[in-house]
């Protein structure tokens, strides 16, 4: 891989609200074409506490699996 750009990107997220991020563009140099981008927040700053209350937040709104039995099938639930 090698850098190829950087900068700073704005997001508006519907709960959480703005989030700034510096990203770095990185080339993947076994696939032409290719990049992997990088987003960080600056430790301590507002968009880290953003990122932290939607990760929360996502991490309450996990919908559950149902249980399942030995063949892996969803048990059935008793009226």
């Amino acid at each position: 891989m090698r850098t190829h750009g950087s900068g700073t990107k704005r997001f508006r997220h519907p709960v959480v609200g703005e989030v700034e991020l510096a990203y770095e563009e990185l080339a993947v140099t076994d696939e032409p074409g290719r990049v992997m981008l990088v987003h960080t927040a600056e430790p301590s700053s507002t968009s880290a506490e953003r990122l932290r209350l939607l990760a929360s937040w996502a991490a309450s709104q996990q919908v559950p699996r149902p249980a399942r039995g030995v063949t892996g099938r969803p048990l059935s639930r008793v009226a």
